[in-house]
């Protein structure tokens, strides 16, 4: 319940808990960052509908997209909210799919339009993408970019010995968990994207073995879209030398799934991915 922290509202210890039977508290934990996690609220008046901000955690998300306590929410990606309990069924079901939301309330008589967002900032502004930022944590001995790059390195590492397709693929999704988290503490590591891109064609393969089509297809365009943003950084020559050579066999692979009188010759001097010349393999 964070006890340690202060909490916004003035609501003293023994009224917090009698408020937690009637109103809803979505707690945040290590692994999910819900859109709506630190919020207390509950049901607004019979007038306008919509549900109150009692109370709020610093540091939530919806703390840092403005919202205050007494706010009174109406409406969520246009998505009328008249009811607690329709409140608390569509945090439900968002709160680990979804990563950011635009709210409509009402402060003080008055129609705000709000944002709120999860994924890390740091790492959208840097490479475009939208991924969950790492838990706050402080790792004695070790900076958080070198501790989240060896627990990511680690569950690659796990995939080297086998094991089932659901093992192995749950493995790839946790280290790519944790190699964003680091890229977040060192968003210019043009490495650890490389290492994700490369993931997500490990990934590809794997669901391409067990006939999944579409979802290796996607991970394929996960893996260009990142091998094609490193492209575009500050690299030296032998690494963008491999992002190219990665960039070939996505193309190729991607070729390889199409029909044999679609697919079409491969030049022998050069194929392309999007704008970028990729040298073909001797």
């Amino acid at each position: 319940m964070h006890k340690s922290k202060t909490r916004r509202g003035g609501v003293t210890p023994p009224l917090l808990l009698l408020l937690t039977a009637y109103c809803l508290i979505v707690s945040s934990d290590v692994y999910a960052s819900g859109l709506f996690s630190g919020l207390v609220v509950s049901q607004g008046d019979s007038a306008s509908g919509g549900v109150k901000v009692v109370e709020i955690y610093p540091g939530c998300p919806a703390e840092r997209a403005g919202i205050i306590a007494g706010d009174l929410i109406i409406e969520i990606d246009g998505q009328k909210i008249k009811t607690l309990d329709e409140f608390v069924k569509t945090s439900k079901a968002r709160r680990d799919k979804d990563i950011e939301a635009s709210l409509i309330l009402i402060r003080k008589g008055k129609l705000q339009n709000l944002r709120v967002i999860t994924y890390s900032e740091i790492i959208f502004k840097e490479w475009r993408e939208k991924v969950p930022p790492p838990p706050q944590s402080s790792i004695g001995g070790l900076s958080l970019f070198q501790y989240y790059m060896e627990k990511g390195k680690a569950k690659l590492g796990e995939n080297k010995v086998g094991g089932s397709f659901e093992t192995r693929l749950a493995r790839d999704e946790e280290a790519i968990r944790y190699l964003f988290y680091a890229l977040h503490y060192n968003p210019t590591e043009v490495g650890v994207a490389i290492l994700i891109a490369d993931t997500h064609m490990d990934m590809a393969r794997l669901y391409l073995e067990n006939g999944r089509t579409p979802l290796a297809v996607e991970n394929y365009g996960k893996a260009a879209n990142l091998y094609e943003k490193c492209s575009r950084k500050h690299v030296a020559e032998k690494e963008l030398e491999l992002i190219l050579t990665h960039l070939q066999e996505v193309e190729k692979e991607l070729i390889s799934l199409l029909p044999p009188e679609e697919q079409g010759p491969v030049s022998a001097e050069k194929t392309t991915i999007g704008s970028l010349p990729v040298k073909a393999s001797p």
